[in-house]
């Protein structure tokens, strides 16, 4: 009865929908990445004049991490990078804001200026891309990009990618 007298004449908001592509993201990031089995990081990086967010040369060694079954820890251990070097610019904990174009955006600010030296690298490289990380709050959701930063993100590589990324609630628990 006391809860009939509390909604009687007041709205009732059950749950609240937004259609806005911010209130579904969860994580979000942006990443251009060179890639060529010959790729020398440090050269593109004196001739971009931009500050990798990661980069290697083929087969480089790096301390990792592996989980060992009969200990059931995560142990360091060495490994090596794949059979071709990489350089990438990241957005990740630099834009923090929840748009994808936000994210580009910053991308082409870096690497505009640099359309020049970077078409030299379109040519002789063997993949060039942008990648967007979208991860959903709920697994659902959409962003918008304008056909005008697509097309200019485009023209900087040789092919976009999209990820929607969701993971299930306790398929992170190891």
């Amino acid at each position: 009865m006391e809860n009939d007298e509390v909604l009687k004449g007041k709205p009732v908001v059950l749950q609240t929908i937004s259609f806005a592509e911010e209130d579904a993201v969860k994580e979000l990031h942006a990443n251009y990445r060179i890639r060529s089995d010959d790729l020398d990081p440090a050269e593109i990086t004196r001739s971009l004049g931009i500050q990798p967010s990661r980069s290697w040369v083929k087969y480089e060694k790096y301390l990792g991490k592996r989980f060992d079954p009969e200990t059931e820890q995560v142990v360091p251990t060495w490994a090596k990078r794949p059979p071709w070097g990489m350089w990438s610019v990241n957005t990740e904990g630099i834009v923090l804001s929840k748009k994808v174009e936000q994210h580009l955006l910053y991308l082409l600010e870096l690497l505009e200026p640099k359309a020049d030296r970077i078409k030299y690298y379109l040519e002789h490289c063997e993949a060039i891309s942008c990648y967007v990380w979208w991860e959903p709050f709920d697994g659902h959701g959409s962003y918008v990009i304008s056909s005008d930063i697509l097309k200019r993100m485009a023209a900087l590589c040789h092919h976009m990618e999209f990820g929607v990324i969701y993971r299930v609630p306790g398929d992170d628990e190891v």
